[in-house]
Order: structure tokens, then sequence, then C-alpha cells
């Protein structure tokens, strides 16, 4: 496992076109991850999330699975959530 410390000095040294690198690099992942995380879920799954407005886990449905985000129903209210935020429930 890499030490990220040892990540936050690499990045501490390097020039601008360096951290551009860096940058592109961990958008491509969060990308990534978001794409793999999405597809765990269909419409109509149910789905939990933790809500920093409310500081509380909220419980839905999926409703509808965009592009990069995820429309959750609660009730009558509708949620956007990152799929990486949501969790199954079985």
């Amino acid at each position: 496992m890499i030490d990220i410390n040892d990540v936050v000095d690499a990045i501490m040294q390097m020039d601008t076109d360096d951290i551009e690198h860096v940058i592109n690099a961990v958008r491509s992942r969060r990308d990534m991850l978001s794409i793999k995380a999405k597809a765990r879920f269909r419409i109509g799954d149910r789905v939990k999330f933790f809500s920093r407005r409310n500081q509380e886990d909220v419980v839905g449905t999926v409703h509808k699975i965009n592009r990069k985000k995820i429309v959750v129903s609660v009730g009558a209210i509708s949620w956007t959530v990152p799929p990486t935020m949501l969790e199954g429930i079985e």
C-alpha cells in the first residue's frame, strides 16, 4: 500500500504541469469509481444515504439514474445523490 504522506510530499515538489497531470488522474479515478458505484443500482432499488442537512440516514427508492447522480425519492421529496454516497438495502 502506498503511504499517503509520500504522495503528498511528492506533490509538494511538483511543478504546475505535473500537478495538472495529477489532477487529471484524480478526476479520472473519481469518475471510474462513480461509474462502478452507479452500476450497482437499478430503478426501484431501496437505498440509504447520510444526510448532512438532517444529520441522519435517509431511506428511499431509486427513481432515476442520471449520468453522474442518482435521484432518490423519499416520500414526496426527491434527493439528487452521488452514487458513491448510496448504500443498498435488502
